[in-house]
Parts: structure tokens; C-alpha cells; sequence
């Protein structure tokens, strides 16, 4: 893809994606194969015990990596994800980057990992479907 199909890509998802543009997902960076996501951390993220819900995290994850393969030019659909929470969030914002990790002709595979400042608090590694046409 070209920087021309990247920013088109950023104001795509920027404007069309709408779960995690409610989410507060922001794009930081698009480049084939690999991008950079952030989610500055409101009330609205907050779980019943006060700390940012599982499904942010999620939600970040998932977006970034399928972003990351749209961005070697594949449609791709989640059929599988694992997340592991390794800390809490503390700060104001959270940082996500994810990166395509091997594919076949069907089947892509990515990991994200999310940073609370330098601290790892979740890593997650999914499988994608590739869609043909």
C-alpha cells in the first residue's frame, strides 16, 4: 500500500469504524504490517472494582491487528484471540501496537501488546481469516 492508501486507511477507520471510535481508540501509526493504536483512559473504561474494563483492552488489541494486516492489503475477520492481563492500567493513557506475525494464504496471525507507560500490562495474539475478492 501506498502512504496515499495509509492515510486513507487512518481516515477510514478514524471516521468509519465506529465501536472503537466510541471506545476512544486514536491511530498513532499505520504501516504495512504493524501499527501503533493509544486510548487516553476516562471513566467510561471503568469496571464495577474501578479499573479499566478487559473489554478495552480487547477492543484496542483487536483493532490494531486487524488494522495492521488491512495494511499489507488483506480483508481479514477475527476468528480467534487471547488475552493476557498482566497488570493494571495507572496512568492516563495506554498504548497498543500490533504487528502481523506470519500468514498463509487463508489464515493470518498477529500479536498486540499493550504499555502503560514502559509497563507491559496485556499481551494478546489472534488468528485472522483471510476473506478473498
Amino acid at each position: 500500500m501506498s502512504g496515499d492508501d495509509m492515510q486513507r486507511l487512518r481516515e477510514f477507520f478514524e471516521t468509519s469504524v465506529a465501536f472503537p471510535r466510541l471506545a476512544g481508540v486514536e491511530v498513532d501509526e499505520i504501516e504495512p504490517g504493524r501499527t501503533v493504536f493509544h486510548l487516553d483512559v476516562r471513566d467510561q473504561h471503568m469496571n464495577g472494582g474501578g479499573a479499566v474494563h478487559g473489554g478495552v483492552h480487547a477492543t484496542l488489541m483487536d483493532s490494531a491487528m486487524a488494522v495492521a494486516l488491512i495494511a499489507v492489503g488483506l480483508r481479514v475477520s477475527t476468528t480467534q484471540m487471547t488475552v493476557n492481563y498482566l497488570g493494571p492500567v495507572t496512568g492516563p493513557r495506554i498504548t497498543c501496537t500490533a504487528q502481523l506475525t506470519h500468514r498463509t494464504r487463508r489464515t493470518a496471525l498477529a500479536e498486540a501488546r499493550i504499555h502503560d507507560g514502559d509497563t507491559l500490562i496485556a499481551l494478546a495474539t489472534a488468528s485472522f481469516h483471510i476473506i478473498e475478492g
